[in-house]
Parts: structure tokens; C-alpha cells; sequence
């Protein structure tokens, strides 16, 4: 019976994939961030939801942290807000958003290092 579940799971683990895979391209850095964006979108839900441990809300929460910071370096947030708020484009401003880009990577991978391994149930 066991084997039949784990069969059925598997499919059901191939279908959620699928949309995510179909769209995944292997030229631009954007996509390994979506692709492991989804992963920690399934693995908070989980966590979320039926986790068991005692921090499971926090560590769901701490995923969420993380898939924030995805969103804000594939977006290129700063970069973004910046050219979009900015009257008059400078190079120092330029600068600015890039090492704001810079830093919110650095914080989304050190968030990573001291969390990833949290979250499991």
C-alpha cells in the first residue's frame, strides 16, 4: 500500500513541477532563482501547514523572508526603484542601487546559510 501512495505522490510531485520546469530557461540567473523559489514556496506551505516541530511557524516565516529576498534580486529591486523614482539619472545613484542589489544578495545567501538547514520537519 505504502509503494501506492509513494507512487501517486511522485505524480502529483511531477505535475507541480511541471509549469515551473516548461518555463525554465538556462541562459539568464533569473531562473535558478525561480526555480528555487518555488522549492522554498512548497517547502513553507508545508512547513506552514503540517509541520510538526515547535518552530514550524517561525521557520515558515523565515522561508518567507527568503523568497522575499528572491523576488527583490530578480526583480532588481533597487536598480528598479531607483531609475523609476530618479528625476535625473546619475552615475553615483546608479552605484547606489547597484551595491543596494549587492547587499540584498549578500543578506538573501546568509540568510540561507544560517536557515536552510531549519527548515525540514
Amino acid at each position: 500500500m505504502w509503494k501506492i501512495k509513494e507512487y501517486i505522490r511522485k505524480i502529483k510531485n511531477l505535475i507541480r513541477w511541471a509549469p515551473i520546469i516548461w518555463k525554465d530557461r538556462d541562459w539568464d540567473y533569473y531562473f535558478i532563482y525561480e526555480i528555487l523559489k518555488h522549492k522554498l514556496t512548497f517547502t513553507e506551505k508545508y512547513i506552514r501547514e503540517k509541520g510538526i516541530h515547535m518552530y514550524n511557524t517561525e521557520d515558515a516565516d523565515s522561508i518567507l523572508k527568503a523568497i522575499d529576498l528572491i523576488d527583490k534580486v530578480q526583480t532588481e529591486y533597487h536598480l528598479d526603484k531607483y531609475l523609476s523614482e530618479a528625476t535625473e539619472w546619475n552615475r553615483e545613484g546608479i552605484d547606489k542601487a547597484v551595491e543596494d542589489h549587492d547587499k540584498v544578495k549578500q543578506e538573501l545567501f546568509q540568510h540561507l546559510n544560517d536557515n536552510i538547514e531549519k527548515w525540514w520537519d
